[in-house]
């Protein structure tokens, strides 16, 4: 009988099943994540491990080391390019006792048996032309790499305290291979810094203080080699067992900004050879337990926010080479899905499985490179399960385990259910549950509002073992045995399309990928991703050489990470008068505040089509207005009442200071407010509305032509917040204060703040002119001095302005003054006619 007989008939006795079938509802509650993994959250393991490793009486890793590894193996190389990318993680037990033949290391010797050595091996060496052979594959596989580095180089065995290494790490050979690495354009994700030394450790530890001091001296040498924060490996560690007390101290001795992503490790079956890890692995109640580790490490990582967050970085279940007769079996998969969906649920990035071959764990048969079961499973959750997580429940059945994910790159959600059962199949219906607008109870999590009706037909992937022998290394997708073509191709992993009126069925034994394209999960509406093709415009003036490039775009629309002001978009209206010139010209015009005809219709016009604009009436000459009629003040209102402005008007705030006779270009004394008083005071007479005052110009650091100091200013500005509380007792109808209206400098402006205390500022200004020789950017032209005759005015500013009013955003800032409507080369407005220029049709898209 031939092996397409054999499988036929393996079938047909999977397809017999004496189980009974139980109803289950799963509410699926996709108005919010719950968390959130990389998009590549898939990682695997090479190891250092030689052929003579043993235990459990058997020696399970043949040519399978980092160091022995055939890599022009075609069944491997076909693996790995599957995922596109997998991450691979290079290390193990022995990283920390290999060095790194390059620099002064001379003699690099292979790995040899010695009981007297860590883990029963010598001290081993990975020659540079074994390095340049490891990236040529990962190259050609497109792998992202995470390199364990040795974390014991330097340090010696404790002679008190049995396992403890003391001493400082030594960083020289780390160096060289580093820069060795650079010089050979190889690319290096991140590294991880040494190999199970958290708490007790495997066979070595370091205390966690001498651990946190070294990291550091990692991040240093790392920042040093890498000055491109866009190009710089992550630091990540420490790679162990999760002891709370351990990664607490450790994280507290490294500081903020240093340990880039929590890394720890996962083997929740205990020995390879225990007997009962069968009746574990389909144990709900012990499957549960390692949730404590999940939680545990995600509460260390929200309390030390590293960029990463946490990841897994080596898990397998069973230790030590793991279980003969199940890791490499159906089976593990019931372990390893659920592991990964739980990993996710507490936010967990990355997982990264022991091994991707080498050991009985691996997810490719060590001799053959053929994929075990556990190699389809990780392969159909890196194409299906996308970053954002969402929350399930179901009606209590501890058997049926199920996560649910917003599909990878395409609408929709993808749920994966694993049956522990061999005896209960379900049908599964699902609800979705979306509770925007209210806080729950806890009775409320489990009440869907709507029963999910589907129109488009799903797409499922069911997963059993062949003849139903979960210890068998034959795994069927919708009934078609997964084994590699003669070419060692990954076989096609197609789905069944079911109806969606229809509940998915969920066979005993088994595991199921479901994608609904027509789930309406807002959160996965939100973060789908978006692909834009960049062409040229239909009607081209002229034959264009660019190339064409297709960019996707991500949007992630689950929560939002700034808040600017509905009118974010503001425009200044400046004192400068016509005799204001630089650069040989000079650009003013009648556009100042004392002299612009406001009757001019394209200026009410385009102010007008903002519906409202903000605008600031101020400017480098605020500070000594050499006088206001309050005539042209009545004139002034009279337009900004027309146009429907809020106006935003910058005092004079060297009233009463005297220049310095110490410090040139410093201003001191007291503010004197009498004139503001009585301005504010008229401003309220005629019934003209002010949204805000900002307290000087330019006045911060070392000013422009002059300067405050800034515990001087925090005074004054509190001196002006009194008046303005006085005259405007109405608290809805009270005008802002902002300040202090400058060049950003840390100290100046850290120091103003805390003299002026809180409930004083309510914005903080800045100026922005980076092009030139809750906060707002009260001004910015990106040219100095009038602006740049041939550029401010033309299409090619917009890519300055555009890109400054999208930055400002991200950072939370809630408005950004252009300088100015009308006014210099830089303004929105042409000076002369008020006709726009090309960034006022920017702006105005902007704010619409």
């Amino acid at each position: 009988m031939d092996l397409k007989c054999i499988f036929s008939l393996a079938i047909l006795v999977s397809q017999i099943s004496l189980s009974s079938t139980q109803n289950v509802n799963v509410v699926i509650q996709g108005a919010t994540s719950i968390a959130e993994r990389d998009d590549n959250s898939i990682c695997a393991t090479l190891d250092w491990w030689p052929t003579e490793k043993c235990n459990y009486n058997q020696c399970p890793w043949g040519k399978a080391g980092l160091l022995n590894l055939d890599l022009k193996k075609k069944g491997l190389i076909n693996a790995i390019k599957a995922f596109n990318p997998l991450i691979i993680k290079v290390g193990g037990s022995l990283q920390d006792q290999v060095v790194y033949g390059v620099g002064g290391v001379t003699n690099c010797p292979n790995f040899m048996k010695n009981e007297d050595s860590l883990f029963g091996f010598s001290q081993g060496c990975l020659p540079m032309e074994r390095w340049d052979e490891l990236n040529k594959i990962f190259n050609q596989t497109g792998v992202k790499v995470t390199f364990g580095l040795n974390a014991l180089l330097g340090r010696n065995r404790s002679q008190i305290e049995k396992g403890l290494w003391v001493g400082d790490w030594q960083s020289q050979n780390a160096r060289d291979f580093m820069k060795y690495t650079i010089s050979r354009g190889y690319k290096v994700d991140s590294y991880e810094f040494g190999n199970q030394l958290s708490g007790a450790g495997m066979g070595a530890s370091v205390e966690a203080e001498q651990y946190g001091k070294d990291i550091v001296v990692l991040k240093k040498l790392v920042k040093e080699l890498h000055p491109d924060p866009k190009t710089q490996p992550k630091v990540l560690g420490p790679s162990g067992y999760y002891d709370e007390k351990w990664f607490n101290f450790f994280l507290e001795v490294s500081g903020h900004d240093v340990v880039d992503g929590v890394t720890h490790h996962i083997y929740n079956l205990g020995p390879g050879d225990d007997p009962n890890m069968i009746t574990k692995i389909q144990d709900p109640s012990y499957l549960n337990q390692v949730s404590r580790t999940y939680k545990g490490v995600l509460n260390i990582v929200n309390k030390f926010k590293p960029q990463s967050g946490a990841w897994v970085s080596e898990s397998t279940g069973a230790l030590h080479g793991g279980a003969k007769d199940l890791s490499p079996t159906f089976a593990d998969g019931f372990w390893y899905l659920d592991q990964l969906g739980m990993a996710s649920t507490y936010n967990h990035k990355v997982f990264c499985r022991q091994t991707l071959i080498g050991g009985n764990y691996a997810l490719l048969n060590t001799t053959t490179s053929i994929p075990n079961p556990d190699y389809y499973d990780a392969l159909l959750w890196h194409q299906l399960m996308g970053s954002t997580v969402l929350a399930v429940t179901q009606e209590p059945n501890p058997n049926l385990r199920v996560y649910a994910h917003c599909a990878k790159k395409k609408p929709g959600i993808s749920i994966i259910f694993i049956n522990l059962s061999k005896d209960s199949s379900f049908n599964v219906t699902l609800s979705n549950y979306e509770h925007q607008g209210r806080n729950l109870r806890s009775t409320d999590v489990a009440k869907p509002n709507f029963e999910f009706r589907g129109s488009k037909d799903r797409e499922e992937y069911h997963l059993a073992a062949l003849a139903r022998n979960i210890q068998g290394q034959i795994v069927l997708l919708n009934d078609v045995p997964m084994v590699p073509t003669e070419t060692f191709n990954i076989p096609a992993m197609e789905p069944k399309l079911a109806n969606a009126s229809t509940p998915i069925s969920i066979a005993a034994h088994s595991i199921v990928y479901v994608t609904i394209r027509d789930f309406q999960a807002p959160a996965c509406l939100s973060s789908l991703k978006i692909e834009i093709a960049l062409r040229q415009p239909p009607h081209s003036d002229f034959i264009s050489f660019s190339s064409t490039q297709n960019v996707n775009v991500v949007i992630q629309g689950a929560t939002s990470i700034a808040e600017t002001d509905d009118n974010f978009v503001c425009a200044t209206l400046d004192w400068w008068p016509t005799e204001k010139c630089n650069y040989n010209q000079c650009p003013w015009g009648k556009a100042g505040l004392l002299n612009l005809d406001l009757k001019k219709k394209g200026l009410i016009n385009a102010i007008k089509a903002f519906n409202p604009l903000r605008i600031k009436v101020g400017g480098s000459l605020q500070d000594q207005v050499g006088c206001l009629p309050m005539e042209r003040w009545d004139e002034l209102n009279k337009f900004f009442n027309q146009t429907r402005v809020k106006v935003t008007f910058g005092l004079n705030a060297l009233l009463g200071r005297n220049r310095s006779q110490i410090e040139k270009g410093l201003w001191v004394g007291d503010w004197q407010l009498q004139n503001a008083r009585d301005f504010m005071k008229y401003t309220i007479s005629r019934g003209y509305k002010v949204d805000s005052y900002e307290f000087g110009n330019q006045l911060s650091r070392a000013g422009m032509g002059a300067s405050v100091e800034a515990e001087q200013y925090g005074k004054d500005i509190v001196v002006l917040k009194k008046l303005v509380k006085e005259l405007h007792l109405d608290p809805k109808t009270q005008p802002k204060v902002l300040g202090p209206s400058g060049y950003y400098e840390k100290k100046w402006f850290n120091s103003f703040l805390k003299v002026s205390g809180h409930d004083v500022v309510d914005g903080v200004t800045h100026h922005i002119y980076n092009l030139g020789p809750g906060a707002w950017v009260s001004e910015s032209g990106g040219a100095l001095h009038g602006g740049a005759k041939d550029l401010s005015p033309t299409f090619a500013d917009g890519f300055w302005c555009l890109d400054q009013l999208g930055m400002a955003s991200t950072y939370n800032h809630k408005v950004f003054c252009r300088q100015t409507l009308i006014g210099g080369n830089y303004a929105l407005l042409n000076t002369t006619t008020s006709i726009p220029n090309p960034d006022y049709y920017g702006s105005v898209s902007s704010h619409r």
